[in-house]
């Protein structure tokens, strides 16, 4: 008897969940999803540099409709903040963007605007961009030195101009620069701050290094090549993000 109830009691479950998996998949249909034009995956960085603001933005959209965002305060490198949201665009191509603490709304143009009045200015793509102003780099790979081997905080960053700068691991540099779009960038000027530190061999060959450079080539948007004269390698970079 156990048996055949326990037989019984098994098969009217199984008859329930007939019903209730159908109604289950019936409601998730109705939940909104998000609507994604292929146009938008990629990663995107926002510079807002006004009076009253200095900020530094950056944006991942996933295909499946999730974002990542972080911001970071130019005049405060460390006060880093980082966000996530979900993305829908509506049907005249604006993208909207909602976060707990507010909402982003970019347009085809990649206009910015918010409802918390953060700033204006123009979101930059980087999945196509081989440009090398208003970019920050790591780096990864120099002769005798590799970063995964031995870390360290050697930095360079250009400006929208001809200024560069960066870090060496102790100290901070930069100056000016020759420096156009088709390739070239050789160092005029390099100043320096006077930190006294430990004997440091890779700071010290990286800025020699930067010295040599002539050349430099933009192979994706993750990786750049330094080069002389005679366009060998010297260095090796990689795109330094705040969502990394």
């Amino acid at each position: 008897m156990l048996g055949v109830f326990y037989f019984g009691g098994m098969r009217k479950l199984w008859f329930q969940w007939l019903f209730i998996v159908p109604l289950l998949s019936a409601c998730s249909l109705l939940q909104p999803k998000p609507m994604l034009n292929s146009h938008w995956p990629g990663i995107y960085q926002l510079q807002i540099r006004t009076e009253a603001q200095s900020e530094d933005w950056e944006l991942l959209i996933k295909s499946n409709g999730k974002v990542k965002a972080a911001k970071r305060d130019w005049r405060n490198n460390t006060a880093l903040e980082r966000f996530k949201g979900i993305v829908v665009n509506d049907e005249g191509g604006v993208l909207n963007i909602s976060f707990d603490e507010f909402r982003l709304q970019m347009d085809t143009s990649y206009a910015f605007a918010d409802e918390q009045l953060l700033g204006n200015g123009r979101w930059r793509k980087l999945n196509n961009d081989t440009s090398i102003f208003n970019s920050s780099w790591r780096l990864n790979l120099m002769q005798g030195y590799s970063y995964a081997a031995h870390g360290g905080h050697f930095s360079l960053s250009f400006g929208p101009d001809s200024t560069y700068g960066g870090h060496d691991g102790c100290n901070g540099f930069g100056g000016r620069a020759e420096i156009d779009s088709v390739g070239h960038f050789k160092i005029k000027e390099m100043f320096s701050t006077l930190l006294y530190c430990e004997p440091h061999l890779y700071g010290d060959k990286y800025t020699a290094k930067l010295r040599q450079v002539h050349k430099y080539k933009v192979h994706s948007y993750k990786r750049l090549s330094l080069h002389d004269s005679l366009g060998n390698a010297l260095l090796f970079l990689d795109r330094s993000l705040m969502l990394d």
